[in-house]
């Protein structure tokens, strides 16, 4: 709720007409097993209840935060790691108005949410990539052309 008011109260002060479409809360378990329930449920529905109609992402599990900020879960072995399957949960609303749970899906260590489809295949770009493509370091080696 003071989110809500906060957003509308600094739109007032400063003119400006805009709203988040999505906010990642950072906390253990925020959603229930079934992603049926939990803290995630009630934030996004008291935020509707407040105007504010918003996506939100949770965690299902334990979390931890390093140094550098980036966020680690348990997977399936009990070991901490990034971007583990099944842990992070996007709740959204669907064209009925009732709140959609999503896994959020991983391949190859890289979650979906964090390609920026807009920049693919794009050169020239001023800003740098973010997230997990921009963290990656490995150098593509492009293998030899066949010889006909």
């Amino acid at each position: 709720v003071k989110l809500a008011k906060f957003q509308q109260s600094f739109n007032q002060a400063e003119n400006i007409n805009n709203k988040p479409d999505h906010i990642s809360i950072v906390g253990c378990s925020l959603v229930s097993d079934d992603k049926q329930k939990g803290f995630g449920h009630q934030f996004i529905n008291a935020m509707d209840a407040n105007g504010l109609r918003v996506d939100v992402s949770v965690r299902s599990s334990e979390l931890a935060v390093d140094e550098a900020g980036r966020k680690h879960t348990k997977d399936a072995n009990g070991d901490w790691v990034q971007k583990a399957e099944n842990n992070k949960v996007s709740l959204s609303w669907d064209e009925q108005g009732e709140v959609v749970a999503k896994d959020e899906r991983i391949r190859n260590g890289i979650a979906e949410g964090d390609i920026d489809l807009s920049r693919i295949g794009v050169s020239d770009v001023d800003e740098p990539a973010r997230g997990a493509i921009g963290d990656n370091n490995d150098v593509f080696d492009a293998p030899e052309k066949r010889k006909a």
